[in-house]
Parts: C-alpha cells; sequence; structure tokens
C-alpha cells in the first residue's frame, strides 16, 4: 500500500492510499459523509487489492486532503470530476466505482457524466436523495424509541421533523438522537481487527473539522438536496446496489426505483448488517464485489 499526496488540476491537494497488485482491472472507492474519509475503507481496500488494483482517497476538503477556503470554489461538481481528474493523474484507463452513502450520490453522477471511465458501478446503502434519507434515519428512531417504551420522545422526534425544513438543523441535530436511540437499536458488532485497520491516527484535530466545511459548502451551493433518484434509470454500465437489511439510508423508494428502472442492474441483501456491510459482513461483502466486477 502505498499513501501519498496527489496534486488535482487546479493545485489542490488530496490524501489518497493505493492499493496496487499488477491487476488489470482497477477499483475506486468513495467514501461517504459528506465529509468522513477514506480511512472506513481500508480493510476492504486490502482484501479487495487481492483480485484488483484498488483506489481510496479523503475527498476534497476531507481530513488529510487540503482544506476548503473560505472564497474557493466548491460544489458537487469538483468531487465528481476530482475522481475523472486523478484517473488519468494515476494513468488509469477505466475502473469501477464503489460508492457509499453518500459516495454513491458521487458514483451515480460519475457514471453518467464520464460513462467511457466507468466499467461497473456498485452503490452501498447509498443516498440519491439526501433530505429523505435524513428524514428516513428520524423516522428508524420513531420507531425504536416507541418499541422501547420512550412515547414522549418519540413524539418529539416526530414533533421536531415535522416542523423543520432545513437540513443542515436536522442533520446536526440528527447525531443526538441516533446515540439517544442507539443503545435500544440491534448490535451488529465489527471485528476489532476491522476496527483497528480502519482507524484514522494520523489526522489531527483541525483536520477532522475539516470535512464540517466540506459539508456546509455543499450545503449551501444545494445540489446535494436534489433529488437524483430519476438518473438511475439513465446507468448503462452494469451496477449493483448492497442494502444492509436494517440500513434506513437507502429508503424504500430508492430501492423499488432501482429494481423496477435499473438497465443493467443487481440487488444484494446483507441479513446481518445495517449501514456498513463492507465492515459488518465483510468476508460476504468481499466475495459479492469480486464476483460483480470480475463477471
Amino acid at each position: 500500500m502505498e499513501k501519498r499526496y496527489i496534486t488535482l488540476r487546479d493545485g489542490k491537494r488530496i490524501y489518497a492510499e493505493i492499493y496496487r497488485g499488477g491487476h488489470q482491472l482497477n477499483l475506486l472507492m468513495l467514501h461517504g459523509g459528506p465529509g468522513e474519509g477514506c480511512g472506513d475503507f481500508r480493510y476492504q481496500a486490502i482484501k479487495l487489492s487481492e483480485h484488483f488494483n484498488v483506489f481510496i482517497f479523503d475527498q476534497r476538503g476531507v481530513l488529510r486532503s487540503d482544506k476548503i477556503g473560505e472564497d474557493e470554489s466548491f460544489g458537487l461538481e469538483f468531487l465528481v470530476d476530482d475522481c475523472e481528474n486523478l484517473k488519468q493523474i494515476l494513468g488509469v484507463s477505466s475502473w469501477s466505482i464503489l460508492g457509499h452513502s453518500f459516495g454513491g450520490e458521487i458514483a451515480l453522477l460519475y457514471s453518467l457524466k464520464y460513462p467511457s471511465s466507468v466499467d461497473k458501478v456498485i452503490f452501498e446503502c447509498p443516498t440519491f436523495y439526501y433530505p429523505m434519507s435524513i428524514r428516513s434515519i428520524y423516522i428508524k428512531c420513531i420507531n425504536i424509541a416507541q418499541q422501547a417504551g420512550m412515547i414522549q420522545f418519540a413524539k418529539e422526534i416526530k414533533e421536531f421533523i415535522d416542523n423543520t425544513t432545513d437540513i443542515e438543523v436536522l442533520t446536526e441535530h440528527m447525531r443526538e438522537v441516533v446515540i439517544a436511540t442507539m443503545k435500544f437499536d440491534r448490535k451488529i458488532e465489527v471485528l476489532q481487527e476491522i476496527e483497528e485497520t480502519n482507524s484514522i491516527i494520523d489526522a489531527t484535530y483541525d483536520q477532522w473539522q475539516n470535512g464540517k466545511i466540506h459539508f456546509d459548502r455543499l450545503q449551501k451551493e444545494g445540489k446535494i438536496n436534489e433529488n437524483m433518484i430519476p438518473l438511475i434509470e439513465k446507468i448503462e454500465c452494469p451496477s449493483l446496489l448492497i442494502l444492509g437489511k436494517y440500513d434506513s439510508v437507502c429508503f424504500d423508494e430508492q430501492r423499488e426505483f432501482y429494481l423496477k428502472n435499473s438497465i443493467n442492474g443487481n440487488i444484494v441483501m446483507f441479513d446481518n448488517s445495517d449501514h456498513r456491510p463492507h465492515n459488518e459482513e465483510p468476508t460476504k461483502f468481499t466475495e459479492i464485489v469480486v464476483d460483480f466486477v470480475n463477471n
């Protein structure tokens, strides 16, 4: 594995990890958030690099990549174009794309804008309509609270989401609600080996704060909140939708539209996963991705 900083077309640097094994096929993995960083993919990158050349990176303005300046131009399209720029710099002719959560939105847009660059695309618990994914998470928390007998708390959550339209406010408050209900939720254990491998120990406090700037700027632009579900039927390359049975980010309407309208699409359900099948059912995840990309 090679860790390096890559300078993009406008001089901004992004942090990348490259897992080359001399393979013919390539895989780019796009992290979620917005603003989480690529460390959560490291365990899978190691496993998948036995079969493909694997590339992961902190998106523009996230963690170890260069911070986004106050007066700097930035938006969703930058993240899409960064993928193509990265491909050119690395000398890759084409690759398959795997997008997790918000990374699924980037993968969708990238596969449509640069179709000749994308062999296949994998969506892992994606969001194609960010505001609805946020509301879906709240609804899950309401159901958990009700089942746990926290009736008043469930009513307060519902009243809050029914009377709040500001996505930034909803996103900021969501963490408190999830923490308050998670102890009553289904427990899905992640192996300690995976947690240790994925741990980002080389990032400073200030670098961790960069993700909030990244998110805030995307919200200010607003494109992240547009409904991109109808774009699914425009994907021409083979695609795969990976779902966690207990995930609420990829809500029912997204799943149903994909099932009915994707041209070359397939769905795989992970019965013992929530939002991160790549960590929650790692062996099955590796096998599914390898089979899909190779065949």
